[in-house]
């Protein structure tokens, strides 16, 4: 064999060994990206029922981690009647306000900067909600003498779904209070959530662009 054969024959060897272990790489990447996949699925189960609205999707991959501190800690194997994202005003931190059938929950994160709070319905003396010049809602409740006030909820039916569920929870002690469904509002409220994630880098440009282009049909 000549000395240039020599030196092709090695080269392609060396091309066919690189090839097999980006092809490996490829595929661990497939099998790593099929099992995120199918827990979060599971998880859109656990909270959503099955499969989660747009705006449901958004709430999941912003609090990711309260989620499955929720999954971990909290639920115990309830079913969570419905979660939504919010300001807890009182801590000044941003999470999810988990409605259980005796319980209602905010979780923000994990880890040192972690949050949890419960409260228990028979003991919320009052619940009220308001639209806000943002046109969010403000969720207000008096539980063992003191407010505890969640604020950002995003007008539009998921809200509209916590806040019936709240209602049909603590009876009595709810104001008659307007629905708060806006389809214009929800939908540039769910347009700035795009945008936010997008700047997280949650969101890459092509993702943010597609979604986009679905909210604006």
């Amino acid at each position: 064999m000549s000395r240039l054969n020599k030196m092709f024959s090695k080269a392609k060897e060396g091309w066919q060994k690189a090839k097999e272990e980006t092809d490996k790489k490829e595929q661990q990447r497939k099998e790593r990206k099929s099992i995120k996949n199918k827990e979060k699925n599971a998880s859109y189960l656990i909270w959503f029922g099955g499969k989660p609205s747009f705006s449901e999707k958004l709430t999941y991959s912003t609090h990711k981690a309260s989620f499955k501190y929720g999954e971990q800690y909290v639920l115990n194997d309830e079913n969570p009647l419905y979660v939504v994202d919010c300001k807890y005003k009182n801590k000044k931190s941003t999470g999810i306000l988990i409605a259980l059938e005796d319980h209602l929950y905010f979780i923000h994160g994990a880890g040192e900067a972690q949050n949890v709070e419960c409260f228990t319905y028979d003991k919320v003396s009052n619940f009220k909600f308001q639209t806000k010049k943002n046109s969010k809602i403000e969720v207000v409740i008096k539980y063992k003498g003191r407010n505890h006030t969640f604020e950002n909820l995003m007008a539009g039916k998921e809200t509209d779904k916590m806040i019936n569920i709240l209602r049909s929870k603590l009876g009595n002690t709810v104001p008659s209070n307007p629905q708060t469904t806006s389809q214009s509002n929800d939908k540039y409220n769910q347009l700035e959530k795009l945008g936010d994630l997008k700047e997280k880098g949650i969101l890459s440009e092509e993702e943010f662009n597609k979604e986009k282009e679905k909210l604006l049909k």
